[in-house]
């Protein structure tokens, strides 16, 4: 996780699934209303590759309908959802192929 502060990372839920760990980017949106989340994330997919996941995780429960709308209408993958039992809730989101051309 790139940029998930220590005090975060080391307060995950232990039963978090691997793959969010193998994120190859991270965004904390936490404290974040909507529409800043999926806001933020099409930010970071803006600097990503193709291919590329990212890991959110955010404690606006509005986010849950946020991200499946936003992958279903980008065309990018939810891979993963988590709801943490501390109120935060995580998605794992794969940046989509280019389009051809």
């Amino acid at each position: 996780m790139d940029n998930l502060p220590n005090d975060l990372l080391n307060s995950l839920p232990s039963n978090l699934p691997a793959d969010f760990l193998s994120a190859d980017k991270s965004l904390n949106a936490c404290g974040l209303e909507c529409p800043q989340p999926v806001l933020e994330c099409r930010q970071q997919f803006e600097k990503m590759n193709p291919g590329q996941t990212l890991y959110i995780i955010a404690d606006d429960p509005n986010t849950q309908l946020d991200f499946e709308v936003y992958t279903m209408r980008s065309g990018n993958q939810l891979v993963a959802t988590h709801a943490g039992t501390d109120g935060c809730f995580h998605y794992l989101i794969r940046k989509r192929a280019r389009q051809p051309a």
